[in-house]
């Protein structure tokens, strides 16, 4: 199952439109139960790792930092979500799904609030959904929203 952007089908970067991506809010739907889910997933992986023997030998200036920094493509594209309700829904092969790239971002912070503002506007911890929180502040369990 691919990812669909603005109603194309998505195999690699090269389909995404948008120069130098950081990554995306996606919607994966339950079609079957109705049921949604709406995250984000970063394009690259960045880590910072420690230099080996080799390159720290070539090092004269000790001030200099002794990592690096590799960046590599992530696994975007056979990505699925981290919610584990939905990744069991996903494993039964009971349902339809449908999985979209709704917006994309261009840095760590726009992602971050495309995420949140897609989460607010699709009314996810009121409606029948998969996610339980936004943000990590905010869970379906304290907002009793049937208080009368």
């Amino acid at each position: 199952m691919n990812w669909i952007y603005e109603n194309k089908e998505v195999k690699s970067r090269l389909d995404i439109p948008e120069h130098t991506p950081f990554g995306f809010v996606y919607k994966i739907t339950n079609v079957t139960l109705n049921k949604i889910y709406i995250g984000r997933k970063n394009f690259f992986t960045i880590q910072e790792k420690a230099l080996g023997k080799k390159e720290l030998a070539l090092i004269t200036d000790k001030r200099k930092s002794k990592f690096k920094t590799v960046i590599k493509e992530s696994d975007w594209n056979t990505y699925n979500s981290s919610c584990k309700p939905l990744l069991l829904d996903l494993e039964t092969g009971l349902y339809d799904w449908k999985k979209e790239i709704i917006e994309i971002a261009l840095f760590p912070k726009h992602l971050t609030y495309l995420e949140l503002k897609h989460q607010i506007l699709n009314d996810v911890l009121g409606v029948e959904s998969y996610n339980e929180n936004i943000l990590g502040k905010f869970y379906r369990r304290d907002l009793n929203l049937n208080i009368f």
